[in-house]
């Protein structure tokens, strides 16, 4: 039998024996009183904090940072920090839903969506494109958990 954790701030949102792999996606949806579940005031006043961390916490969300919009971290964590800016005051916030980031793990996270614009140095010119962005913070709110942040999937 696996033993699942929350590793998100919401512990008390899920029954870890209704977490489980075969969930479809509506099953997942968090319905709460207040969303987003992350005041964006709190997420922003951290921003400029050396001390709070970034962390790309699925293999999927790595690749969509490195290859699809060029973000290694730690190099490129200001790069971060704007796009997270950018979500939470001119994006629009999608829902909350639970997130497995591995085998044993799930995270409660807020979606947001938002258009964000780059020079393309292939194009030689500025693109625009829309990107969603879900994130959870730790339960100590100590580190910004990436769970993807990519442009539309086809």
């Amino acid at each position: 039998m696996v033993t699942y954790r929350i590793i998100s701030r919401y512990k008390e949102l899920g029954d870890l024996d209704n977490l489980h792999d075969s969930l479809e996606k509506s099953q997942l949806l968090i319905s709460c009183n207040k969303c987003p579940l992350y005041d964006p005031k709190e997420i922003l006043g951290k921003l400029d904090d050396d001390s709070f961390r970034f962390t790309t916490v699925t293999q999927q969300s790595r690749k969509d940072l490195t290859y699809r919009l060029q973000i290694t971290l730690p190099a490129d964590v200001s790069k971060l920090r704007e796009l997270v800016r950018i979500a939470l005051t001119k994006g629009t916030y999608i829902n909350s839903q639970w997130c497995k980031t591995s085998d044993v793990a799930w995270a409660a996270c807020d979606s947001y969506k938002f258009e964000h614009t780059e020079y393309n140095q292939h194009a030689h010119k500025y693109m625009t494109s829309e990107v969603y962005l879900k994130f959870a913070l730790n339960s100590k709110g100590q580190a910004l958990l990436i769970v993807s942040a990519h442009p539309p999937r086809n």
